[in-house]
This record gives C-alpha cells, sequence and structure tokens, in this order.
C-alpha cells in the first residue's frame, strides 16, 4: 500500500527580469524535457524553466510521451487521444495526448513513436519564429530525443545522482550518451556530477539549487494557518516529502523521548512497507501533526510559523544522500534555527545549520535551537539564503545558454 498526498514546495512566485535581454534578443527555442508534470509540487525544473521563459526563452515542457508501462494508469485514462499545448508559469507545456505510445527497447517502433512525438514538439514550440532548437535536458531517459528532435545545441541538466536512481529503463548509458553529446552539462550539486566522464568534465558547470528567499521571509508577517494555530509550541517543521529519504526511525526517537515537542510535518507522504507502519506508529502519537495537501502560496507562511525547522533525512543507502535539498535555503529564508542530519551538500553551510548524527545530538541541537541558540543569527541565516536565489541561479544559467550561440557547433 502506498498513500500519497500532494505538495507545492514553493510555485510560482513574481520574477525579477530586469536588466535582462528581450525575447528577440535570445538566440533558441528550449525543448525541455522531465519526467515531473508540471503542475504538480514544484521543483527546480519548474523554477528555473519559469523564470527563462520570463527573460525571453521560448519554452516547451515536455514528460515525454506515453509508454506502454502506463496503459493502465488513470493518467492514461484521462488523457485525450490528441497531445495538446497549454501557457502556464511563462512557458509551453504539453498535455499528453495517447496518439504517441513508446515501447522503450523495441528498436524501429520505438523511434517511429518517438520521431512522431518529437515532431510535434518541434512544431509545437517553433510556431511564430524560426529560432534554432536546444534541447535542455532533464533526465537520462530522454536520450533518445537527442536524434529525434536534432537540435542544434543540448544542454543536460543533471538533477539528481542518477546511476544511483531506481529506473524501469538503464540509466548509465544514456547519461554518459548525454554527457558526450551535450555542448553544456549542469549540476545542481557537485555531489550529483559525480559520474562525468572525465573527457566531459570541461563542459560542466555546478549551479546548485535556490530558493525564492524574499517570499519565505515576507511570509513572517502573514498570520498563522488555521490547521497550525491550534498546535502548541515548540514546533519543529518538516516542509517536503515523506519517501524512503526521510528518517522516520528518526522522527519515531525524538516524538517518543519529547513528548512536550511538536513534530509537523506538511507534505506528500510516499511510503510503503515497514516505513509506512512505523510512520502511522509516529502519527498516532499526539505531537505528531501531519498536515498534508497545502497549495503553493500557502507552504511559506507554515515554514514562517516553525520555531525549528528540520531536513530529517537518511544519510546512507540512496540517491538523495548525493542532493542539495530545495528546502533548505527556504528554511534559511525565515531566519529560524534549522536542524539537519549530514548531507555531503549541506556541510558548506554549517555556521547557519546544525548538522546532527543520530537521535541524541538530534535532541541536543533541537534544544539548542529552542533556546535561542541556534547555528546563526537570524541575520546570518537570511543573508545565506538572499546569497542563494533561484533568480541569481538563472541569470547564471542565462548567461550559459547565451554562449553556447557563440560556441561553434559541435564544438567542445
Amino acid at each position: 500500500m502506498i498513500l500519497r498526498g500532494n505538495l507545492n514546495i514553493a510555485g510560482p512566485v513574481p520574477v525579477n527580469v530586469e536588466n535582462t535581454p528581450a525575447a528577440e534578443d535570445k538566440p533558441f527555442a528550449l525543448v525541455a524535457m522531465d519526467d515531473n508534470d508540471w503542475f504538480t509540487p514544484w521543483m527546480n525544473r519548474q523554477q528555473i524553466l519559469s523564470r527563462l521563459g520570463a527573460m525571453g526563452w521560448p519554452v516547451l515542457y515536455s514528460t515525454g510521451a506515453f509508454t506502454v508501462w502506463e496503459r493502465k494508469t488513470a493518467n492514461w485514462q484521462q488523457a485525450n487521444h490528441y497531445p495538446d499545448v497549454v501557457s502556464a508559469d511563462n512557458v509551453l507545456v504539453e498535455k499528453r495526448g495517447r496518439r504517441f505510445c513508446i515501447w522503450p527497447g523495441k528498436g524501429f517502433l520505438h523511434r517511429l513513436a518517438v520521431g512522431f512525438h518529437a515532431r510535434f514538439l518541434k512544431r509545437s514550440l517553433q510556431q511564430g519564429h524560426d529560432k534554432p532548437l536546444l534541447f535542455y535536458c532533464y533526465n537520462p531517459q530522454f536520450a533518445d530525443y537527442l536524434d529525434a528532435l536534432r537540435p542544434v545545441r543540448t544542454v543536460f541538466h543533471i538533477r539528481d545522482y542518477y546511476l544511483k536512481a531506481e529506473t524501469k529503463i538503464p540509466v548509465k548509458d544514456r547519461f554518459e550518451t548525454l554527457c558526450n553529446r551535450a555542448d553544456l552539462i549542469i549540476a545542481s550539486g557537485a555531489d550529483m556530477a559525480r559520474g562525468v566522464p572525465d573527457k566531459d568534465q570541461h563542459k560542466l558547470h555546478i549551479i546548485p539549487n535556490g530558493a525564492d528567499a524574499a517570499a519565505f521571509q515576507a511570509a513572517l508577517q502573514l498570520p498563522e494557518p488555521d490547521d497550525l494555530k491550534e498546535i502548541p509550541h515548540p514546533r519543529i517543521g518538516y516542509v517536503g516529502n515523506v519517501s524512503k529519504k526521510f528518517d522516520v526511525d528518526l522522527l519515531d526517537q525524538l516524538s517518543a523521548m519529547r513528548p512536550d515537542w511538536h513534530f509537523v510535518i506538511v507534505g506528500e507522504l510516499i511510503l510503503e512497507g515497514d516505513d509506512l507502519a512505523l510512520w502511522q506508529k509516529c502519527v498516532a502519537r499526539s505531537n505528531v501533526h501531519f498536515l498534508n495537501f497545502k497549495q503553493t502560496a500557502e507552504v511559506p507562511a507554515y515554514v514562517a510559523h516553525m520555531d525549528v525547522n528540520a531536513m530529517f533525512y537518511r544519510v546512507r543507502g540512496g540517491w538523495w544522500e548525493f542532493g542539495y535539498p530545495l528546502k533548505m535555503h527556504e528554511y534559511l529564508a525565515t531566519g529560524h534555527p534549522v536542524v539537519s542530519t549530514e548531507l555531503p551538500a549541506i556541510r558548506e553551510f554549517e555556521r547557519v545549520i546544525d548538522i546532527v548524527h543520530g537521535p541524541e545530538e538530534c535532541m541536543s541541537a533541537i534544544e539548542r535551537a529552542v533556546a535561542g541558540r541556534g547555528k546563526g543569527s537570524r541575520e546570518e541565516r537570511q543573508a545565506v539564503a538572499f546569497a542563494n536565489t533561484w533568480d541569481q541561479r538563472c541569470q547564471q544559467i542565462d548567461e550559459l545558454l547565451q554562449g553556447l550561440a557563440v560556441q561553434p557547433e559541435g564544438a567542445e
């Protein structure tokens, strides 16, 4: 049994596009692909592409054609026969249709279906202009679109440690193909880029995840959400996916040891088996509060009205240990103390984040934070967040994309 909810961590916000070139000055039109539906929880894909769109880049986002494995899913049943394109958040978003269905690993038939789908994407994006095509690929599973789209430039944006991911499609060969054929490789963290071959390292740029720091800082002035105001203090908050990366054992121990602390979880629940059973044991306690789905605009208010914000990650055994947490700079933007289990990407910020190992250290760190002795001052935490905004990240990406226009095709 798997339980699911929904959460948009940070969703659409006003984008600062001052001093950015007009749309007609952008040299490429972008087909961007990943496996996350645009209208579900906002990840770095939506944060980046919506800003590039606001800066004048024509962008079409696609999650790829349906596969034969999806024919019995609700998404397949609810889809129209023909695909469509809608405008949202400064980009065009493909709504998949059942007309295009691919069969990975089936040779000619697979290539034929990918080709038809790629033709649809190009035609949808390039209506009204003749800009050359740039393929902005977030996921190795879409490497087959390289030949079908035939872009003049390719960007491979590594947003997870794919070589340790659990997928139906073999990743390693596709990952190396994208690295080899990309004109630019961006990674959302240094540890995610471990698999980039030596011969392709010169194309690699590390651009970490950012935050809408202003939105989370401004939430300090918002009233408490109704379902939060009845929860006593101190509140220890966690916002994000409750999946196999979430340390349910740590929550179990902390909530049992400190019944006077209230643990507030806001996010998407994706657990099964023993983890789900332990989770249900935790939420049965009076000091563990699972608030489930929240609309995008509501989320900053929850983070802002915690006493301590926490990142309870399992530290070994999965792809997540190489990640760069989206919530990190969002937490810091509120100025509240932050406590986290140790991930490599977090060590750089140990001046403003209390990094812990095990339940005893975690309990001590939360005690310090509740007493006003958390790592860093409010001003120092917020300064770190405002030095790591999505707008800054997208200015970097914009400059790199502009640079591809003066790079000879095929040059490395």
